[in-house]
């Protein structure tokens, strides 16, 4: 395992994020543990599998779309907690449109941890912007009826 595990969390968000940018699920997932949870919009989700999460990225890149997002960038990255088994990363994220200008700017929590390969991934994350894209693919925390949305 690396010596830093601030960085070495942080880099894997600067790759998951590149990916997102990308609509590259691919990339997206190799950043990923699963299950992963998310807490959006005042409810826990669960993503159980890849297969989860790739289920509502369709809707999501039109979703994006639909509102005139180009990409996210991250405003301000810093490690809050770091140990060797998990890193607490707080993010402020905007959401930007192609001219540049930001339409939705928001706080965030991740939580990435190595794997057993040494890779880390997010395992959990926190968001203050709730929408209609932030949970598609993923199950209300202890299921139920329209687990999948």
């Amino acid at each position: 395992m690396a010596g830093d595990p601030a960085g070495d969390a942080a880099g894997a968000h600067r790759e998951w994020q590149a990916a997102f940018n990308a609509r590259d699920v691919g990339g997206m997932l190799a950043r990923m543990r699963f299950p992963h949870y998310r807490l959006a919009g005042g409810a826990f989700h669960v993503w159980e599998t890849p297969d989860d999460f790739r289920a509502g990225q369709e809707a999501l890149t039109a979703r994006l779309a639909a509102e005139g997002w180009d990409r996210t960038e991250t405003l301000a990255a810093g490690a809050v907690h770091a140990s060797a088994d998990k890193v607490h990363l707080a993010l402020r994220v905007a959401r930007v449109r192609a001219g540049g200008g930001a339409y939705a700017v928001f706080d965030s929590l991740w939580i990435y941890a190595p794997d057993g390969d040494g890779r880390w991934r997010a395992v959990f994350r926190s968001s203050y912007i709730a929408d209609a894209a932030h949970a598609l693919g993923a199950a209300p925390l202890g299921g139920g009826p329209g687990a999948r949305g």
